[in-house]
């Protein structure tokens, strides 16, 4: 038996044109969102930061936001928690990685309610340094409650 385990990383900066955010809607999350609706035993894990949920509420691509929260509740999506303008949080200071990681959790509990629980942390870039765990942990933004390391 095979296992695969997906996670989905989803961030568009706040100035992204609307055309590219229509391509990105109508070529990726819409058909994911479908895929997923027509598969309800498959499972991923979502990253979105803030800063794509804001900008796809401004558009008025609130299908999107009602899918992947269908989704969460349904338990086919596990959201993490991540930094909401995508930044390299080992680069910035202690201060502004919480901010980010505050408002990223702010706008999503906004937008997805209690559905958005992350489980996990995405580092944007990937990029880690040890001074960033700190004030992942003090956000309440790793939460480890379930999993093997919890």
């Amino acid at each position: 038996m095979i296992y695969w385990a997906l996670l989905l990383h989803a961030y568009q900066p706040p100035t992204q044109l609307p055309g590219v955010v229509r391509k990105i809607v109508n070529e990726s999350y819409r058909p994911l969102i479908t895929l997923y609706r027509e598969m309800p035993e498959a499972k991923v894990t979502w990253n979105i930061c803030g800063s794509l949920t804001d900008i796809l509420y401004d558009f008025g691509f609130t299908d999107i936001l009602e899918g992947l929260e269908d989704l969460a509740r349904n338990g086919q999506i596990e959201f993490t928690g991540s930094a909401k303008y995508h930044p390299i949080l080992p680069l910035i200071p202690e201060g502004e990685i919480k901010r980010q990681i505050e408002l990223n959790i702010k706008t999503n509990k906004n937008f997805f309610g209690d559905a958005f629980k992350p489980l996990g942390f995405f580092l944007p870039e990937l990029a880690y340094g040890k001074r960033v765990v700190k004030p992942i942990a003090e956000t309440g933004a790793l939460d480890l409650r379930g999993s093997p390391a919890g």
